[in-house]
């Protein structure tokens, strides 16, 4: 009889329980301010919010380092841009004759028009970096060629940089030099003057060079050519 109670006592109490457990679970889920589930939601937004901030840590790091690698980029190209410029100039005061000045012209009027164009257009400190190499590569024996501040101050305003009348002056001279030094020793006259007409042919084409009359005085200084070696004729 003892034994029979406590079965029908323990039955109730477990009745009660179950009866208990599924009122709490009822109530957490119509009340959405329960306690029940807190615990559960706390660290939930807390792991979601952790993992939205890091993402955006990383996020803004990678931004960070794609800006920064695209700016570098576009720095090095606008002091290549400089570089080629120079180059170019360089070029063209070096040129022994009218075809390598030929050249050098062509060379320097692409690398001018490219400086005014929005992925090459250089800022002030981007042409400083440019003629800071060129000082270092001198200092280190790559570059023969020194910078005067002449030169210097015509690169910081290459917008407005021209060809100085200087340089034909300095090819038409070289020109000159060279090819009486070799009629000099001609022995037999005709091949003389068969190489003093070859040479006026030459000029008077080279006269008519659209690419080469940019140049101040230019066509005046080839006739003066022209007319001296037709002197020799």
């Amino acid at each position: 009889m003892f034994v029979l109670f406590f079965i029908i006592i323990i039955g109730v109490f477990a009745i009660v329980l179950i009866h208990s457990v599924k009122s709490k679970r009822r109530e957490c889920s119509d009340n959405k301010f329960s306690k029940c589930p807190s615990i559960i939601i706390d660290i939930d937004e807390k792991y979601l919010r952790k993992a939205l901030l890091r993402r955006a840590k990383e996020g803004t790091i990678d931004r960070a380092i794609l800006y920064k690698r695209e700016a570098n980029r576009t720095r090095k190209k606008h002091v290549w841009a400089v570089l080629n410029f120079i180059s170019s100039i360089e070029s063209i005061t070096i040129s022994k004759d009218f075809y390598d000045l030929e050249k050098s012209l062509s060379w320097f009027q692409n690398a001018k028009t490219m400086l005014f164009e929005d992925d090459y257009h250089p800022t002030s400190k981007e042409i400083d970096i440019a003629i800071r190499f060129c000082t270092i590569s001198h200092a280190q024996g790559r570059c023969p060629h020194q910078l005067t501040s002449s030169e210097i101050n015509d690169i910081r305003n290459w917008e407005s940089y021209y060809i100085d009348k200087s340089v034909i002056m300095n090819v038409t001279a070289s020109f000159k030099t060279y090819w009486d030094d070799v009629l000099a020793n001609y022995k037999r006259p005709s091949a003389k003057i068969n190489r003093i007409n070859y040479l006026i042919d030459y000029l008077n084409k080279i006269e008519e060079k659209e690419s080469l009359q940019q140049l101040p005085n230019y066509k005046e200084h080839i006739a003066k050519l022209i007319s001296h070696y037709r002197s020799l004729q």
